[in-house]
């Protein structure tokens, strides 16, 4: 067996097998909320009643916090 190597490189754009990486990746993406995970994208969401608090944001901390854990970003204009 060969041992690992970091690779510093990505899966170029349009790669079939790039979906499947893409859905590797954020398999352990989690959020208080409910989640959907697309193909290129997740949202999460929350309905709040006028009586309740939102709580979303504790689901975008952990997400930030997701991200930074796995060296990756958040596009903020679509956020």
């Amino acid at each position: 067996m060969s041992p690992t190597l970091e690779v510093n490189g990505a899966v170029p754009k349009g790669a079939i097998f790039g979906l499947e990486c893409f859905e590797v990746m954020i398999d352990d993406l989690k959020a208080n909320h409910p989640i959907y995970k697309f193909v290129d994208d997740s949202t999460f969401f929350e309905i709040v009643n006028k009586d309740c608090p939102s709580t979303l944001q504790t689901s975008i901390n952990q997400t930030v916090g997701w991200t930074e854990k796995n060296d990756t970003r958040l596009t903020a204009k679509k956020t």
